[in-house]
């Protein structure tokens, strides 16, 4: 007979073993993320000449504007994020490549940069406050507001702008493209060919160098964690690299087979990054894709589907276009505004954090059904041990009653 004492001890150790596979019968391990209806910021229109849809985008640190530019257009254009009014608008000529847009920390000014200029406007009735010329194919605020960094991509230059009287306090010899400061002030980080560089901005030297993979392997978007523990590149081979700024070194990488990253945003409340691959004319699917990745596993938790499947799949079948998507989420983290061909966003209220149960996968469903399968067997045949045990003295019981009587 199986004692109580037993039972409970191989209940115990057989749950302990269930533990990870039990979530993955009851919600299931496959999670598509599939937003409803989104709300629509602006349509976009095709530039048949150059074929490229692409759109950076920027929120106001109060969430109030969401700023977005177009190359193929190209134009600039704020809206108001309540109403969706266009409260300020800028034309370029043609020969202007808009390429980055920043609001600053505290809401002041926006930073527009272009193949031609850098321009700095002024919030408070989006008067133009400085304008310099330089091929700016990237740029970030400190978080208090101070700098503005910016690679001179022309120059082979970094420059560091004090916005106090709108003057280049630091510059810095580097053929870089690609800028980010850390959340907490401390790190500027850069990408050049090869390697990720770090700027020290307590002592403005360049202390240290972090090798990618490749020496030919080419960054095209810098990411910091909200706690600036965390330093995300997209890389054009296609994988994220992780590091640890404890360590400064690589933690974790994400690999994708669809496409390459090419527009970071990480979530200011919650452990998800939000990656914006570009259409892979190599594989069969060319439609760029839209991951969202959980930060504490570094798990790819959700793919988004496209704005336009079925146009998206009509485009993709010229290999002459070039499709990703860029992001970035809301200062409350609660909204994530989408641009490719149309600028859209997503918000919670639409069940943006609410995943469709699909059935787990096969190495994983069928241990798990095991397991049950298992639990229920033992438990099954103590319970019927312990009632045929209790059948045997009930029966006994009952032959001494009759010899007594």
């Amino acid at each position: 007979m199986i004692s109580s004492k037993k039972f409970v001890v191989t209940i115990i150790i057989v749950t302990f073993i269930s533990l990870p596979y039990i979530p993955t019968i009851i919600a299931g391990s496959t999670q598509e993320w599939e937003p409803i209806e989104p709300i629509e910021i602006h349509r976009g229109a095709v530039n048949e000449s150059t074929k490229w849809y692409d759109y950076g985008i920027s929120w106001s640190s109060d969430g109030k504007y969401l700023a977005f530019r177009c190359m193929c257009e190209p134009k600039l254009t704020v809206v108001n994020t309540d109403n969706g009014k266009i409260v300020f608008s800028k034309n370029y000529s043609p020969c202007f490549d808009l390429a980055a847009l920043e609001f600053s920390p505290n809401g002041r000014y926006l930073a527009v940069g272009s193949s031609k200029t850098l321009e700095i406007f002024n919030t408070d009735g989006w008067m133009l406050v400085k304008n310099y010329s330089a091929y700016v194919y990237s740029l970030s605020w400190s978080p208090d507001g101070r700098y503005l960094v910016y690679p001179a991509t022309i120059g082979g230059t970094i420059r560091i702008i004090d916005t106090r009287n709108w003057e280049i306090s630091h510059e810095f010899e580097n053929n870089s493209k690609i800028v980010s400061w850390s959340r907490d002030g401390k790190y500027i980080a850069y990408a050049s060919s090869g390697y990720v560089g770090i700027i020290d901005t307590s002592t403005w030297n360049e202390s240290i160098l972090l090798r990618l993979p490749s020496m030919l392997s080419v960054v095209e978007c810098l990411e910091w964690s909200p706690d600036s523990r965390y330093l995300v590149a997209g890389e054009l081979g296609g994988s994220l690299q992780v590091w640890n700024t404890s360590t400064w070194h690589i933690e974790n990488a994400v690999e994708f087979t669809h496409g390459m990253p090419f527009s970071l945003s990480w979530n200011p409340k919650k452990p998800i990054l939000a990656v914006g691959l570009d259409s892979n004319m190599l594989a069969e699917d060319s439609i760029p894709k839209l991951y969202l990745i959980d930060t504490e596993n570094w798990s790819i938790g959700r793919e988004m589907k496209p704005i336009n499947e079925t146009e998206l799949a009509s485009l993709t079948k010229d290999p002459n276009w070039m499709h990703y998507y860029s992001v970035a989420w809301s200062p409350d983290g609660n909204s994530l505004a989408v641009g490719y061909k149309d600028v859209v966003v997503y918000t919670t209220e639409e069940g943006f954090f609410e995943p469709e149960t699909e059935t787990a996968p096969y190495n994983l469903l069928w241990p798990s059904i095991g397991v049950v399968v298992i639990m229920a067997a033992v438990a099954l045949l103590w319970f019927a041990k312990k009632r045929g045990k209790r059948k045997f003295e009930l029966k006994e019981i009952k032959q001494k009653e009759d010899e007594y009587e």
